[in-house]
């Protein structure tokens, strides 16, 4: 019968295809080398002339290369080389035959959709039996040098394609995706954007191994900020209880800040909520709420209008000890606003945590991380009542233990000086309330050492310099601290150039609030700025003897005496006049 037309090679080949669908007969069927090789020999030759014989025979050697042991006998006639070329032309004629189906609205319409529907399905046969190959490493690198991600992703294309062919071309995709010259090749084929039109998915199993392909995708940062924009995440976020991919991916993309206000307008919150209150969460979606409590609004949302859900997750950390929950609430905490004002009645239970030391001197590393949350948490809180915290903890005495230059000397590890800056962050956000400022005056002295002995650590350096800047905002103390004994002004003046331009900044905000309130201190600012602004011109004068320089805080001789013209140099009238000659002699 396969050797007579058509009609009857059809027909014995859809009862050989019953037969290799038993797995007892594949050896059987394969062992006979004479009906193995005319399959191959009128796959080749005929599969053009119908879409039954050629669906049939590449089913049963798919049937086939779901045994691995059985893959060197379809390599050896030939058949995947078969199958990717039937790929590459069928792919070719259902463009034209899109084309002919948007201008021809006859009859004959319905004929055209029947024959796509057979098209597809032969695609989907080949690919499978490809994507069953592709065991072999070498065959797979073969295919994706022959573009097979062109040819899977030119197959979702059409959403309305048929189910089998869009499962095995994700599927395909899904294997190839593992390695990242192929996820380049995707993302050069506008993956996500193809991947986004198949939304909403209806069928289970293709929205499942969908979600599965865009979560090894988002580890791209482009396709990741792509999927955001294509709006993947309201697609995926009704699943997050049926899937544990769903669930690793909005995970990924709430990395993403855009993501994050997108979240705000799905039922994500109050699933993960209720899973974490019912000590169901994993990891990752605790992970998805510490990620997400940075925006603003979804901070709200997870605190409650009244602030229940803030009270149940502070209960939530003192009773499971949970660390990834501090993060939540530190990053709730971050934002000020209504949401900040909801901490004020666990703030001294927080302090405590944060202040207390380990029983007996052990050192319990869990304790200590748990301890440096609650820290991070309080450090951000400026709407309480500071005063009365200090004086309820003596926390000015806890603050001038950690900042004794003996105890800053034996911090060694890592942790010790992230308490460290945390304590001095502590004490910036006090020294935004006037009574509270008042009371760390006293401590200059001791950021200044501080000041001097971190100043290779740009962090450290920049939250001393904001701690002065915040007790130089008050005006009733900015003289005290600048005439004190640690001359905070020197070291002001000293970073106001650093490299770093946010401790520049911040100096230069501080000592400008300075200049504004005294002369003396305006005059030493534009003598710095001279110095700074004609450094290399004093140097060269200085070589030469002809000025005799110090720093700008010293007492000798003003230096605007000394440069023939400076004060004219500084004045803003003389700047605009060189100016305006300049451009006169410009054409």
């Amino acid at each position: 019968m396969l050797y007579e037309d058509i009609a009857e090679q059809t027909k014995s080949t859809a009862m050989l295809l019953q037969l290799s669908k038993n797995s007892s007969n594949i050896r059987q069927l394969l062992e006979n080398e004479v009906l193995i090789g005319a399959l191959a020999r009128i796959l080749y030759d005929d599969w053009k002339k119908s879409f039954d014989l050629a669906t049939n025979i590449t089913s049963i050697f798919l049937n086939f290369s779901f045994y691995n042991d059985f893959h060197p006998i379809l390599a050896h006639y030939k058949i995947g080389t078969a199958c990717l070329q039937i790929t590459e032309y069928e792919l070719k004629r259902w463009d034209i035959w899109k084309k002919e189906i948007s201008i021809d609205y006859s009859s004959e319409q319905r004929k055209w959709i029947i024959a796509i529907r057979k098209q597809q399905i032969l695609i989907s046969v080949c690919l499978n039996l490809l994507l069953n190959m592709t065991e072999d490493i070498k065959v797979e690198v073969k295919l994706v040098s022959r573009k097979i991600v062109a040819l899977l992703l030119k197959c979702l294309s059409d959403r309305n394609a048929c189910l089998e062919l869009l499962l095995v071309s994700v599927n395909f995709l899904l294997k190839l995706s593992l390695f990242g010259e192929n996820v380049k090749e995707m993302k050069n084929h506008r993956i996500v954007e193809l991947l986004a039109t198949l939304f909403p998915i209806k069928n289970d199993s293709l929205r499942h191994v969908v979600i599965r392909l865009l979560f090894n995708l988002s580890f791209d940062s482009d396709l990741r900020n792509q999927m955001v924009a294509s709006g993947i995440v309201s697609q995926v976020a009704p699943f997050l209880e049926d899937n544990e991919t769903c669930v690793n991916l909005l995970y990924q993309l709430s990395i993403n800040n855009d993501a994050k206000a997108m979240i705000t307008f799905t039922d994500t919150i109050q699933v993960l909520m209720r899973y974490l209150l019912s000590n169901q969460a994993t990891d990752v979606m605790k992970a998805i709420l510490i990620n997400i409590a940075l925006e603003k609004r979804n901070a709200q949302l997870i605190c409650g209008q009244e602030g229940q859900g803030l009270d149940l997750l502070i209960e939530l950390v003192y009773e499971q000890k949970d660390l990834l929950i501090l993060k939540i609430l530190r990053n709730i905490a971050s934002h000020s606003g209504p949401s900040q004002s909801m901490f004020n009645k666990w703030v001294p239970r927080l302090l405590h945590s944060a202040t207390k030391s380990q029983e007996n001197g052990e050192i319990d590393y869990f304790s200590n991380w748990f301890n440096l949350e609650c820290l991070r948490i309080v450090s951000q809180l400026d709407s309480v009542n500071w005063l009365s915290l200090i004086n309820e903890f003596s926390l000015i005495e806890w603050i001038k233990q950690k900042l004794n230059p003996d105890t800053v000397n034996e911090y060694e590890d890592d942790s010790a000086l992230q308490v460290l800056c945390l304590v001095i962050i502590l004490c910036g956000t006090m020294a935004r309330q006037l009574e509270a400022a008042r009371l760390l005056v006293p401590l200059a002295d001791y950021f200044t050492e501080l000041l001097s002995a971190q100043q290779e650590d740009d962090e450290m350096v920049m939250q001393i310099v904001y701690v002065f800047y915040t007790i130089i905002i008050h005006e009733e103390l900015s003289e005290s601290l600048m005439g004190g004994s640690a001359q905070v002004g020197a070291y002001l003046l000293d970073l106001m150039h650093d490299s770093n331009a946010p401790i520049s900044a911040i100096c230069d905000r501080a000592l400008t609030i300075i200049a504004e309130r005294s002369e003396e201190w305006s005059r030493k600012m534009d003598i710095e700025r001279f110095r700074w602004h004609n450094a290399q011109w004093l140097e060269m004068i200085t070589a030469n003897g002809d000025i005799l320089g110090d720093s700008a805080q010293s007492d000798s001789s003003d230096i605007f005496s000394d440069v023939l013209g400076a004060e004219d140099l500084l004045d803003d009238t003389f700047l605009n006049a060189d100016f305006n000659n300049q451009l006169e002699y410009d054409f």
